[in-house]
């Protein structure tokens, strides 16, 4: 095959004169333990990138990082592939694509994939003096995350957010997004007591359009990752699904759906919107079982509706 291949010649090469530089080889989708061991043994170094998710390529991982040879992880953004390097992340450690299809019979742990996408990229491109690790004297980028890298479950990673991303020390993004106050205010507390939903919503399509794009911001995602009421979750893979909708006369939209993956729990979110502008005023965590949009706006009066919320 073309690594193998690819090998020969370097093998050759390097017995005439040294090869003596860091060479890499990029965009592995497949490589046996036997061009692992000749790569290491000439100094090489391995990248490792997305698109191989997209390909479906069985990517020996384990056999990689056991060997000890040095590997980058990557996306391939943006002409061939996606650009978040959470998708990549979430693919080595849980196996599965963004489809959630498995597609991965040998996983990284979260440590070494994280290793592999920060220290050894650096090291990859001749940066391991002043990027990959946050110490002294190195750049000061790094990012803020939603959630817990370390802690959320393997095949929610790809839906992590930045909420802030500093370069060279230097603030260069702040999500939007602030925190979900864990009380009703009074204000919306009338608006959701005094104007019923009457304009019951039965579809996604049926949420106006600026619903809709703040659901997306709030999702944090790159499409409105949302399906309709009678659709079923597909095993291991978190998702939402709208369970019940209704818009009011005074413009607020109240939205509740289900949150799927490890656990299914259940979540309110309110919205006033208007032609020009929709802004997502508040929501948090709801009981499940609820069928109707008058058992969510008496769930919300009642207080039973939680926050604030991390995850959406």
């Amino acid at each position: 095959n073309a690594v193998t291949d690819l090998l020969d010649t370097l093998e050759q090469v390097n017995r005439a004169q040294l090869l003596g530089l860091r060479w890499t080889i990029g965009h592995i989708y497949d490589i046996s333990p036997v061009n692992i061991a000749r790569a290491k043994a000439l100094g090489i170094t391995l990248g490792v990138h997305g698109a191989a998710m997209q390909a479906g390529a069985r990517m020996p991982l384990r056999h990689i990082a056991d060997s000890g040879i040095v590997f980058g992880l990557g996306t391939d953004a943006t002409i061939v592939s996606h650009y978040s390097p959470f998708v990549t992340l979430g693919w080595v450690v849980s196996g599965f694509d963004v489809g959630g299809n498995k597609v991965l019979d040998q996983t990284l742990t979260r440590e070494e994939a994280l290793i592999a996408h920060t220290r050894s990229n650096a090291y990859l491109f001749f940066q391991e003096k002043t990027l990959g690790s946050l110490e002294v004297g190195k750049q000061a980028d790094l990012v803020v995350l939603d959630r817990d890298y370390m802690t959320v479950p393997a095949t929610e990673i790809r839906r992590i957010r930045p909420t802030m991303t500093m370069v060279g020390g230097r603030v260069v993004f702040e999500s939007a997004q602030t925190a979900v106050p864990g009380a009703l205010s009074g204000a919306l507390r009338r608006h959701v007591q005094n104007e019923p939903f009457g304009s019951i919503v039965r579809s996604i399509r049926g949420l106006p359009l600026g619903v809709r794009e703040e659901l997306q911001k709030l999702f944090g995602s790159l499409s409105l990752d949302i399906v309709e009421r009678d659709a079923e979750f597909r095993p291991n893979v978190p998702g939402r699904r709208l369970v019940a909708a209704g818009c009011a006369d005074d413009h607020h939209c109240l939205v509740y759906y289900e949150l799927g993956g490890s656990a299914h729990t259940w979540r309110v979110a309110l919205f006033l919107w208007t032609p020009s502008k929709t802004t997502f005023e508040w929501g948090g965590i709801a009981p499940g079982g609820l069928a109707t949009i008058d058992e969510v706006r008496d769930a919300v009066l009642a207080g039973s509706v939680k926050g604030p919320v991390s995850v959406w």
